[in-house]
């Protein structure tokens, strides 16, 4: 079977070796110098491989595709319509400006892992429509991928909300 490149796909695949190279490059830094080139450059290898599959595969990538702002439809765009898109457009912003809203307090209460587990699962159950399976193992992928790169790679203790003793400041 012969892989076709497109323009795309190389741009991605140039990237993905250059994040790698920054990331081989950064493992001979001092410690506190590696955190941030390590973690930018192990995550955009992480998602550009991502992307490398779902461009060979596209059925794989559309069943990541999920957007808050085509949640709820599309309008078609006609002069008597157009109060009404706006309306719609200004709701589905409000409903993202809501959940942001929701994980940043949620984030001050439980912390960021609690935070980042239940937002996830809410999100992918509701703008996915996927199974309990599909979300739980969604959930528990970006779950683990934050712990590791956070609490693991870098170091970085996140924040662990009120609840959890960490204090009433961020």
């Amino acid at each position: 079977m012969r892989i076709r490149f497109s323009g795309s796909m190389f741009f991605t695949a140039l990237l993905v070796f250059f994040a790698g190279a920054i990331v081989f490059v950064a493992l001979t830094y001092p410690s506190d110098a590696r955190q941030a080139p390590l973690l930018i450059g192990i995550a955009t290898v992480a998602l550009g491989v991502l992307l490398l599959i779902g461009e060979r595969y596209p059925k794989l990538l559309s069943m990541m595709n999920v957007s808050m702002m085509q949640y709820g439809g599309s309008l078609e765009e006609t002069d008597e319509l157009e109060e009404v898109g706006d309306r719609e457009e200004l709701k589905r912003l409000m409903v993202m400006m809501g959940w942001m809203v929701g994980f940043f307090g949620f984030v001050y209460g439980v912390g960021f892992l609690v935070a980042i587990a239940i937002f996830v699962l809410a999100y992918v159950k509701t703008y996915a429509r996927t199974g309990w399976m599909w979300s739980v193992l969604v959930t528990a992928g970006v779950w683990v991928f934050v712990y590791v790169m956070f609490e693991l790679v870098i170091r970085v203790e996140l924040y662990r909300g009120i609840l959890f003793g960490a204090g009433p400041g961020i």
